[in-house]
Protein backbone atom coordinates (compact mmCIF):
# COMPACT_ATOMS: atom_id res chain seq x y z
CA UNK A 1 0.00 0.00 0.00
CA UNK A 2 1.41 3.35 -1.04
CA UNK A 3 1.04 6.69 0.69
CA UNK A 4 -0.84 9.63 -0.80
CA UNK A 5 2.27 11.44 -2.04
CA UNK A 6 3.44 8.38 -3.98
CA UNK A 7 -0.01 7.83 -5.49
CA UNK A 8 -0.16 11.45 -6.61
CA UNK A 9 3.35 11.28 -8.05
CA UNK A 10 2.49 8.21 -10.12
CA UNK A 11 -0.76 9.81 -11.30
CA UNK A 12 1.06 12.97 -12.30
CA UNK A 13 3.68 10.99 -14.24
CA UNK A 14 0.93 9.00 -15.95
CA UNK A 15 -0.80 12.24 -16.89
CA UNK A 16 2.46 13.47 -18.43
CA UNK A 17 2.48 10.38 -20.62
CA UNK A 18 5.51 8.59 -19.17
CA UNK A 19 5.81 4.87 -19.77
CA UNK A 20 5.55 2.30 -17.02
CA UNK A 21 9.29 1.69 -17.33
CA UNK A 22 10.07 5.40 -16.90
CA UNK A 23 7.74 5.66 -13.89
CA UNK A 24 9.44 2.62 -12.36
CA UNK A 25 12.80 4.33 -12.80
CA UNK A 26 11.55 7.58 -11.23
CA UNK A 27 9.69 6.09 -8.28
CA UNK A 28 11.25 2.71 -7.63
CA UNK A 29 7.81 1.09 -7.59
CA UNK A 30 7.04 -2.23 -9.17
CA UNK A 31 5.23 -2.75 -12.44
CA UNK A 32 2.07 -4.18 -10.83
CA UNK A 33 1.80 -1.29 -8.36
CA UNK A 34 1.92 1.27 -11.17
CA UNK A 35 -0.60 -0.72 -13.22
CA UNK A 36 -2.90 -0.93 -10.18
CA UNK A 37 -2.73 2.83 -9.62
CA UNK A 38 -3.29 3.48 -13.34
CA UNK A 39 -6.36 1.25 -13.51
CA UNK A 40 -7.88 2.71 -10.36
CA UNK A 41 -7.23 6.24 -11.61
CA UNK A 42 -9.02 5.40 -14.86
CA UNK A 43 -11.93 3.82 -12.97
CA UNK A 44 -12.32 6.88 -10.76
CA UNK A 45 -12.47 9.28 -13.76
CA UNK A 46 -10.77 11.95 -11.63
CA UNK A 47 -7.94 14.19 -12.75
CA UNK A 48 -4.71 14.69 -10.85
CA UNK A 49 -5.85 18.17 -9.81
CA UNK A 50 -9.04 16.62 -8.40
CA UNK A 51 -6.95 14.15 -6.41
CA UNK A 52 -4.67 16.92 -5.13
CA UNK A 53 -7.67 18.81 -3.76
CA UNK A 54 -8.87 15.75 -1.84
CA UNK A 55 -7.87 14.83 1.70
CA UNK A 56 -4.89 12.42 1.72
CA UNK A 57 -6.88 9.74 3.54
CA UNK A 58 -9.61 9.94 0.88
CA UNK A 59 -7.03 9.49 -1.88
CA UNK A 60 -5.51 6.50 -0.11
CA UNK A 61 -8.95 4.92 0.45
CA UNK A 62 -9.85 5.52 -3.20
CA UNK A 63 -6.82 3.61 -4.44
CA UNK A 64 -6.60 1.09 -1.59
CA UNK A 65 -10.09 0.54 -0.19
CA UNK A 66 -10.35 -1.18 3.15
CA UNK A 67 -11.33 -4.78 2.78
CA UNK A 68 -13.56 -6.65 5.14
CA UNK A 69 -11.95 -9.66 6.80
CA UNK A 70 -11.94 -12.80 4.71
CA UNK A 71 -13.41 -14.81 7.56
CA UNK A 72 -15.70 -13.49 10.27
CA UNK A 73 -13.95 -12.74 13.50
CA UNK A 74 -15.28 -15.01 16.21
CA UNK A 75 -15.52 -13.73 19.72
CA UNK A 76 -15.87 -16.13 22.57
CA UNK A 77 -17.78 -15.46 25.70
CA UNK A 78 -16.88 -17.68 28.62
CA UNK A 79 -19.60 -16.33 30.84
CA UNK A 80 -22.05 -18.92 32.07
Amino acid sequence: MQNCATILEVCHLLELGLSIRDIRACTGLGHSTIIRIRSRLAASSLSVSDLESMDPSEVKNLFYPKKSPRFPILTWSFET
